[in-house]
């Protein structure tokens, strides 16, 4: 892998939009992973969204991963 890509959808089924502004760059190695952050902003609170990783490899072939779901939760009586 040499790069990754983020998609966001509103549904699980939905149009998956790219999220990220540049490739993000693959660490790591074949043998041992790595990890990665990546903060979404802008997002509604208690909304559930839909995520797929794209990872592009050295011959730019890409392959999708996913979705995974996440929902946000900010407590605004912190």
């Amino acid at each position: 892998m040499q790069a990754l890509n983020i998609y966001r959808a509103e549904s699980e089924d939905g149009q998956y939009i790219k999220i990220n502004d540049e490739l993000i760059a693959a660490q790591g190695s074949a043998f041992e992973g790595a990890a990665y952050e990546f903060v979404d902003n802008g997002l509604q609170n208690r909304k559930t969204y839909f995520y797929q990783l794209e990872d592009i490899d050295f011959n730019g072939q890409s392959t999708f991963h996913g979705p995974i779901k996440a929902t946000p939760r900010w407590d605004l009586w912190e």
